[in-house]
């Protein structure tokens, strides 16, 4: 004996999970008609591209803005008990989203898809709403107060002003190859300067343009401390070089 739809009439196989409807008809049953956009906000740091998710802040790929997207979708009370799809357009879960296209405008606009008990119910649009604000961590860099490395510079036998002059022309140029998040804190002291920078190659970089051009070597070793802005322990390595 054929089985047939209740709400259509059209012939279908019985199925608990769809209700006893056809999928058609389920589709049309949990399809919500005055859904148009669903709204997000999310806030991006402009110099690292970390984007925050609730008290963290975290890195902008696919993988974790998906999942901070969803978090707030999943939230609305419209679509309580859907299954939420989306998509976007880069390769690599992994891979970090492209800063600037983050943050060319206010509001980005992404695809998803609604589900119900394995049932596409309908299209939707996600509208996010994009707010900038520099993170904890980039904050602390711009101020000096974190660093990975240390370079103490001294000046020995004369041409102080030379040598200074030549350290800071090393230090624009290493810098100016960095990214956008890598701050160097130059600080003048008696017979020298001492170097703060909150990256660690780019610090062994320097360093190592600094002995090249002075024709010298350093003395090396390092520290390790809590960082509390990354809940966990850094080693910052340290450089005495005499020029």
């Amino acid at each position: 004996m054929s089985y047939r739809c209740p709400r259509c009439g059209r012939e279908t196989v019985y199925s608990e999970e769809l209700e006893g409807l056809c999928e058609d008809c389920f589709r049309e049953k949990y399809k919500i008609h005055n859904l148009d956009k669903l709204r997000v906000n999310i806030k991006i740091c402009p110099i690292c591209g970390r984007v925050k998710f609730g008290d963290k802040w975290i890195r902008s790929n696919k993988k974790n803005l998906k999942q901070l997207i969803l978090s707030q979708v999943k939230k609305k009370k419209d679509i309580r008990g859907y299954n939420v799809i989306i998509e976007l357009n880069q390769t690599g879960d992994e891979t970090p989203l492209p800063l600037n296209q983050l943050l060319s405008d206010n509001f980005m606009i992404i695809p998803a898809t609604l589900y119900k008990k394995k049932i596409m119910i309908q299209a939707v649009m996600i509208e996010i709403k994009i707010t900038k604000q520099i993170c904890p961590l980039c904050h602390k860099k711009a101020s000096g107060k974190y660093y990975e490395y240390i370079i103490h510079v001294r000046f020995t036998g004369g041409r102080t002003k030379e040598k200074e002059t030549k350290v800071r022309e090393i230090i624009k140029s290493v810098l100016s190859h960095a990214k956008p998040d890598v701050f160097i804190d130059v600080k003048k002291i008696r017979k020298g300067i001492d170097i703060k920078i909150s990256d660690r190659k780019i610090g062994d970089r320097l360093l190592h343009r600094i002995i090249d051009t002075f024709n010298t070597d350093a003395r090396e070793y390092s520290e390790r401390r809590f960082e509390a802005s990354l809940n966990k322990h850094i080693v910052i390595k340290k450089a005495m070089v005499d020029i």
